[in-house]
């Protein structure tokens, strides 16, 4: 048996609208509907039934359908829970009520939603707006807007927002996908044709977790005699890393059995198919078929899906030269047979041949992959592809050009040479030409903006999972150093688990060794991206580190500052304690963070008060004392704010359930809120100072968000520490998807690929950027796609659901503009250049020693090369274009001359180095700590400003796995430290600039290390000063790229 309940809300209806208001729950077993089961309803808040209680009992009817209605008198969200005792089940939905006013030309949308349906399910998530007036009428003709949260998208059109006209009945229906298991919020606007609102809904449709449906598309197609393409267009899956993974079976039937496959492994027996298809370049589920005599055929196709998949678009039939008809004879038939077939993992290799041919490549049934060295059988797989990877087609005048990349499904040492059997085929009578030279770059290295789950960001096309080709690797030394870090914390782990048991035996000492070692393992699969079964890698750890924990019988103690914080303090064994553990309490420290800690990018002066942030002058006074007044700070500009409400959408202000990790089951609530502090320079230390924390946008907020002052007495202490942590939550979830994430990795990630695509070995570009790249493609594939996985690093350190969060990081990424954002452009746009109204901004004083270095180097540079015009060089205009066009750099635009040039490579040099460590490098410092920082809070924020207590802090903090893993990543993204700024050098050593090469290139790259020299005693003289000192853009401290 298989039980599944379904639960609709319908809303938008006004407040008091009884008629309108309605739950319906559907419960089946196996497709078939169970009737006369008792289904109990509870409504939370103010809503009631019509039997005016919040809790009613319905039997389901021959439809195995129950359906309740009810009242609201506010106008709010309404959490809607059936529950079915008898086979244990629970669904949830919730709804928001808009009333509609009063008013015989008013108007009002009734909004419905499905709630409970599966991610991917296309046909089953439905929305349907009915617009109405007031008497009850239905509107037509009417164009409503849409939107959605989240990941959810209109299947009409693949975007987050919507316009359609309603028909004849008033309403309109249209389908959701979602391939993650969470709530969405959907919005209907109706608006006059002055832009006037004049009705507005808002419900929410919460997708299940679970997904076993076949899905039809199409029910039939018709096809001839003709060479055919069939091709699905999908999103790879929650878990899914190819397109191939999301799909369990692929079943075709024909009604005349005159079909067969190729280019596919499985089986065509008789008039059935059943297999996998293979997916391709674009993810898209690719099936090829031919006649194989005259005449047509009926194709019904049937795909099986596993959880988490969904549809991003379904294509019709695609026919190659639907114009040519054949009798498909195959007496032009032949083979070619390579015995040696030799590749390198991620070899790419060009297929010519004639335009009109068709070619299948595969290793056959008994085909094998061998060790070119040993002889030794690498991978045995029968009916295994050559296209273990994809392939794509190529038209070039009378020819194709098939692209083969051999990949093996990663099991593929990178730099090895393999060699196997293989088998071309070829319909038709042309000569069939392998090589490995006449490749382009383009053809090799494909921009795609489909991975999962940064949909719509441009990156480097690997073909699916494995590890990039070896020239988007580091040097040996990353290596290195990166193997001694995994010591390092398999140390850590084994003992912190033993100081808390107080005689462990032999076997709990070796379970936590094997605990260790898995931990290690588990980074080793992300930042090398070794073979292994996520889900069930996850699963290994979870059951250890559950078995290790029961074994800990120790009360946590230790000779730190604060007991309470013992915990905490004793996770931190192999390596020490950063500073930040004895500053967690210091308003001073608080507030250099803003300037010198690990987000120094959120700062702003203000010349007046924001409506919403009501700090009246006396409160002012009671903080800055006596000496000192808001109207003087404001037109002195020493008034400077952060203000997270560009995270709206990406926060918890309600709380949101997670596990606690990929390693622990244990759901969690956690939350986050869009908070805003203000801070002011004071005018006896000329240092910023804290003034005021509001935890949240709105002042009048149902749940208050007050005025928290820096007052440090015993009635507003706690309080006060509770929002500093609030803001310190909003703060790490904006460094992370902004300041970090979306603009260093993935926007560097596209001048990356632009220049391996485009340019060359000696090419002047070229050489000068490429160390800036070095390591940057892969990490970004191997560890950022990772670290964005269900239930890893960000998805578990960050409060709100993991598919708004890599939202946000897309939107920023894809806003954020180039020319806007160079250091001296972006200091002054957010009022933060006077060095005279701050004087104290490490970030800003050391950024710009490192900027005017890097352009003084450029410019020398490219002015060598150069002439004022550029656009004689080719090869970098293509490059320019490549990024104009592929690229998705907003406000990037195409340049013609030497000074422009020199602009945005000093932008893109600075990003790939200083920049970068001034966001990365600063989190092992600042965020590894977690009771100094939490992107995440376990408790609520404060609503009082007094009256709180040590407790209600403590609750705030997270548990012990959350902080463990946090000093494992941290310690790997924070301390690893491959190549420096000024040094050129190729990914084997070489030396780029020589003397002998060209000495006048050689001396202008000495003199940009001189200066880097002179730099750093000018960082050092500024540190002893300094509230604390500023490390991170010391230029010893600043790697070359982006590889970590």
């Amino acid at each position: 048996m298989a039980y599944v309940m379904k639960l609709t809300t319908t809303s938008g209806a006004k407040a008091d609208g009884v008629e309108k208001n309605s739950a319906t729950a559907i419960l089946t077993d196996n497709n078939a509907y169970v009737p006369n089961v008792m289904l109990t309803f509870t409504l939370s808040d103010h809503a009631l039934f019509d039997n005016g209680k919040n809790i009613k009992t319905v039997a389901t009817s021959a439809l195995g359908s129950a359906k309740v209605v009810f009242s609201d008198p506010v106008a709010e969200t309404i959490t809607v829970t059936a529950i079915d005792a008898v086979h244990e089940l629970t669904q949830s939905a919730e709804s928001t009520f808009v009333d509609a006013g009063a008013g015989a030309d008013d108007y009002y949308i009734t909004l419905t939603a499905d709630s409970g349906a599966a991610p991917g399910d296309a046909q089953g998530n439905r929305v349907s707006a009915v617009l109405s007036k007031q008497d009850h009428s239905h509107v037509a003709g009417a164009q409503l807007n849409f939107s959605t949260s989240g990941s959810a998208l209109f299947k009409a059109n693949l975007s987050n927002t919507l316009t359609a006209l309603t028909d004849a009945s008033g309403n309109i229906e249209t389908v959701l996908i979602d391939a993650v298991a969470e709530s969405v919020d959907i919005d209907a606007r109706f608006f006059s044709g002055d832009g006037e609102l004049l009705a507005t809904a808002m419900t929410r449709t919460r997708f299940g977790s679970a997904y076993s449906a076949d899905v039809f598309v199409p029910d039939s197609v018709m096809i001839g005699r003709d060479r055919t393409f069939i091709i699905f267009g999908l999103i790879n899956g929650v878990q899914a890393t190819h397109v191939e993974q999301c799909v369990s079976n692929f079943h075709i039937t024909s009604s005349e059995g005159l079909l067969e496959m190729y280019n596919n492994a499985g089986t065509f027996s008789g008039t059935e198919y059943s297999g996998k298809g293979f997916g391709d370049n674009e993810n898209n589920l690719v099936l090829n078929l031919r006649a194989l005599s005259p005449g047509d055929a009926t194709l019904s196709v049937q795909v099986d899906f596993i959880d988490g998949t969904r549809f991003i678009k379904n294509y019709a039939i695609s026919l190659i030269d639907p114009s040519q008809s054949v009798d498909c004879q195959n007496e032009n038939t032949f083979i070619e047979k390579f015995d040696r077939f030799s590749f390198t993992k991620g070899a790419v290799f060009k297929i010519k041949y004639a335009k009109n041919d068709a070619v299948k490549i595969y290793i056959p049934e008994e085909g094998m992959v061998f060790d070119s060295v040993t002889g030794t059988v690498v991978s045995e797989q029968p009916g295994m592809t050559m296209v273990a990877d994809y392939i794509t087609i190529r038209y070039v005048g009378e020819y194709n050009y098939m692209i083969l990349r051999a990949n093996i499904d990663g099991r593929l040492e990178p730099g090895k040479h393999y060699y196997s059997r293989a088998y071309l085929t070829v319909d038709g009578k042309s000569t069939l030409t392998l090589s490995a030279n006449d490749l382009t770059a383009r053809d090799k290295y494909p921009w795609t903006e489909m991975l999962t789950p940064l949909i719509g960001v441009p990156m480097l096309d690997n073909g699916g999972p494995g590890d990039l080709p070896v020239e988007f690797h580091p040097r040996a030394s990353y290596q290195k150093a990166l193997d001694e870090l995994y010591e390092e914390i398999a140390e850590n782990h084994r003992q912190a688990y033993l100081s808390r048991i107080a005689h462990p035996t032999a076997e709990q000492r070796a379970a936590i060794s094997t605990l260790a070692e898995r931990v290690v393992a588990k980074y080793k699969n992300m930042f090398e991206a070794t073979p292994v079964d996520i889900q069930d890698r996850d699963e290994q750890l979870c059951s250890l580190e559950q078995q290790v924990r029961g074994y800990c019988d120790k009360v946590e103690s230790g000779d730190f500052p604060d007991p309470d914080l013992a915990m905490y303090d004793n996770q931190f064994k192999a390596f020490p304690r950063p500073d930040t553990a004895r500053f967690i309490y210091d308003d001073d420290i608080f507030a250099y963070w803003r300037v010198g800690g690990c987000n120094p990018l959120a700062l702003y002066r203000v010349n007046s008060l924001p409506d919403n942030f009501p700090l009246t002058a006396e409160q002012y006074r009671l903080v800055m004392g006596d000496g000192d007044t808001l109207e003087q700070a404001l037109r002195e500009n020493r008034i400077y704010m952060v203000n997270y409400s560009n995270l709206d959408g990406a926060v918890a202000e309600d709380g949101y359930t997670k596990v606690e990790s990929g390693s622990s089951p244990e759901p969690i609530v956690g939350y986050s809120y869009l908070a805003m502090g203000l801070f002011s320079v004071s005018k006896v230390t000329k240092r910023l100072k804290p003034v005021a924390i509001q935890c949240g946008q709105d002042p009048n907020d149902a749940e208050p968000n007050p005025l928290f002052l820096a007052i440090d007495d015993e009635a507003h202490r706690w309080g006060w520490q509770q929002a500093k942590m609030v803001i310190q939550a909003a703060d790490k979830t904006l460094h992370q998807l902004s300041s970090h994430l979306g603009l260093t990795h993935l926007l560097i990630e596209a001048f990356a690929l632009a220049t391996y695509r485009n340019l060359k070995k000696g090419h002047p570009v070229y050489d000068l950027l490429i160390s800036h790249f070095e390591g940057t493609n892969r990490i970004n594939h191997n560890a950022t796609l990772q670290i964005l996985g269900p239930n890893q690093f960000v998805d578990s350190l960050m409060a709100a659901p993991l598919g708004k969060l890599a939202q946000k990081a897309i939107d920023i990424r894809l806003r954020f503009n180039f020319y806007d954002n160079f250091l001296p452009v972006e200091l002054k746009r957010r009022g933060v250049d006077d060095v005279h109204a701050l004087p104290e901004y490490p970030y800003r004083d050391d950024g710009l020693l490192i900027w005017n270095a890097i352009q003084r180097w450029v410019n020398g540079y490219i002015d060598y090369f150069y002439d004022e015009s550029i656009a004689g060089d080719g090869d970098l205009m293509a490059w320019i274009d490549d990024l104009v066009e592929n690229g998705r750099i907003n406000g990037f635009k195409r340049i013609t001359r030497r000074a422009e040039l020199a602009d945005v490579l000093t932008m893109v040099i600075y990003t790939c180095s200083a920049r970068h460590a001034a966001v990365n490098f600063a989190q092992h410092d600042w965020m590894m700590y977690s009771p100094a920082m939490s992107g995440t809070l376990a408790g609520k924020k404060p609503t009082s400003v007094d009256g709180q207590e040590k407790e209600g802090w403590l609750a705030m903090l997270p548990g012990f796995t959350r902080s463990m893993s946090r000093l494992d990543i941290y310690t790997l993204l924070g301390r690893l430290h491959n190549g420096y700024l000024g040094e050129y050098v190729m990914p084997d050593g070489e030396p780029i600039f020589t003397l002998e090469k060209n000495p006048d290139i050689y001396n202008l790259q000495r003199k940009f290390n001189d200066e880097l020299n002179e730099i750093t005693k000018t960082i050092q003289e500024r540190n002893v000063t300094r509230t604390y000192p500023y490390i991170f853009l010391l230029p010893k401290n600043i790697p070359a790229s982006i590889n970590i």
